[in-house]
């Protein structure tokens, strides 16, 4: 679960290992963002629902090596690989 929190217009980070590792990050206003790096870096991204400011949610991202998912409060959001070119 993670505490209520206002939009902020750039980044926030609810988790990070390093900024080649791995990291749960919300991403402007309006979308929730994990991304792994293995060889490249890979990421999913999800909207974020329409009452995330100042409201509790659960959010869970999940890496089994194959494919990546993204959780808000219980639905899947996000899955697949996203390559981004670095």
């Amino acid at each position: 679960m993670f505490f209520p929190r206002r939009l902020i217009s750039d980044c926030g980070s609810f988790i990070t290992k390093g900024s080649r590792q791995f990291g749960l990050q919300q991403k402007g206003k309006s979308e929730l963002r994990f991304y792994i790096f293995t060889d490249k870096l890979h990421e999913v991204v999800a909207t974020l629902p329409h009452d995330w400011e100042y409201s509790w949610h659960n959010i869970a991202a999940v890496y089994n090596g194959n494919e990546m998912k993204l959780y808000i409060d219980g639905v899947e959001k996000a899955i697949g690989k996203k390559q981004v070119e670095k």
